[in-house]
């Protein structure tokens, strides 16, 4: 199953590395371009799952999760800091 995961901190790449060890499709989306980068270097250093897609934006934008796969997506986990943002981007998946 395709999930997406709202917030690449380290409660959202928990998540997002056990549902990928799991045999999950992951999607991280995470709004700051510097953490989105770090995410992604990670991986190249095995310490994130190579299996994980990284989405820069925000998860209250209805194109940013399209381009996550939101269409194709079984589940959206937000790990966000911000509960309005959990809230308004559980609403758009």
């Amino acid at each position: 199953m395709r999930v997406i995961v709202a917030g690449g901190g380290r409660v959202g790449m928990q998540v997002a590395s056990l549902l990928a060890a799991s045999g999950h499709e992951v999607a991280v989306v995470e709004a700051d371009a510097e953490r989105a980068a770090h995410v992604r270097a990670r991986q190249t250093h095995a310490e994130v799952p190579s299996a994980l897609e990284v989405v820069t934006g925000n998860a209250c934008v209805a194109e940013v999760l399209e381009a996550a796969g939101a269409l194709r997506a079984g589940a959206l986990i937000a790990c966000t800091a911000d509960d309005a943002e959990n809230l308004v981007g559980s609403v758009l998946a």
